[in-house]
């Protein structure tokens, strides 16, 4: 058969979180930062907050408070959250453009933003 022209996909990083959590309302602010200097390299943030249907409400005023323009996905169950073995938030994930994870902070890092951009330029460099 003819093979299909492979579409490059970006380097994915998916945080969880809450609005509840101040952990995770200290590390967005750096979060959102490090990924607007990196997303014309390709790379995409998707939030995947925790909060309840009933504090739906709660994330939506944060993310108009904090300008979030990133994906942002309700996991109320923690149906993503369980699939990737999270226990406790904030955590953080990077993937590779292959789907590989290739970095991991879990809870509040006190050097996250530092973390992120090692971790960012590590994925960017992956090769398949």
């Amino acid at each position: 058969g003819e093979e299909k022209p492979r579409h490059p996909r970006g380097v994915l990083v998916l945080n969880f979180m809450a609005s509840w959590c101040e952990p995770c309302q200290r590390e967005l602010p750096q979060l959102l930062a490090v990924w607007r200097e990196y997303k014309a390299k390709g790379v995409r943030l998707v939030l995947l907050s925790n909060d309840s249907l009933q504090d739906k409400s709660s994330l939506v005023k944060l993310v108009e408070k904090m300008g979030i323009e990133c994906d942002v996905l309700l996991d109320p169950y923690r149906l993503a959250a369980k699939r990737f073995g999270i226990e406790g938030i904030p955590h953080t994930l990077v993937f590779s453009r292959e789907g590989q994870l290739k970095s991991r902070a879990e809870g509040a890092k006190p050097d996250f933003e530092t973390w992120l951009r090692s971790a960012l330029d590590t994925a960017l460099d992956a090769k398949p």
